[in-house]
């Protein structure tokens, strides 16, 4: 616990103007100890930095959120602990891709389920060619004019197969 304690505060004091999630994970990535981990992902929940940054990835996709602030809550929790898992697995997925994951596996639970199983599935949503052989999994979804608006627009940095993959099966995959 002790050395945890003494992780966090080098953390802090490395970053006085505020840590990022970025940040922690770079620090981890330097030295991976079990106390840089617990330190990271025990600061990343209490970083007002981290709180606005995610507040902000909230209003960016707005549009396509219900409004719900009991959702909006679970969205926000739910991405707390996909942070988290990007710290410990020191992910290379940027925020705004963890978000929109994060948003269709909270709004779409039977979607990302499909998706995690075939990543380049995703591509019938991105693709306008891409309307032949439309796998039946899938093909209820395609009609939702939210899910393409998730996976590409409000930012810079739209959802790939390649995204899904480090996301939920660990960096290399």
């Amino acid at each position: 616990h002790e050395r945890v304690e003494n992780a966090l505060r080098a953390m802090e004091e490395a970053h006085p103007e505020g840590i990022t999630p970025e940040d922690m994970q770079t620090y981890v990535s330097k030295d991976p100890t079990p106390e840089n981990f617990a330190a990271a992902v025990k600061l990343v929940d209490k970083s007002p930095v981290a709180e606005r940054k995610s507040k902000h990835l909230l209003r960016d996709f707005a549009p396509v959120l219900t409004g719900n602030p009991r959702e909006m809550k679970r969205l926000l929790n739910a991405f707390a602990m996909r942070r988290a898992l990007w710290i410990l697995q020191i992910s290379t997925v940027s925020m705004e891709v963890l978000f929109r994951w994060t948003i269709i596996e909270q709004s779409y639970p039977a979607l990302a389920d499909e998706l995690i199983d075939d990543p380049e599935w995703i591509e019938f949503f991105t693709d306008d060619d891409e309307k032949e052989d439309i796998p039946k999994k899938i093909a209820p979804f395609l009609d939702i004019q939210a899910i393409p608006q998730i996976i590409t627009e409000y930012g810079n940095d739209p959802l790939t197969a390649d995204h899904i993959r480090n996301i939920t099966k660990g960096f290399g995959n």
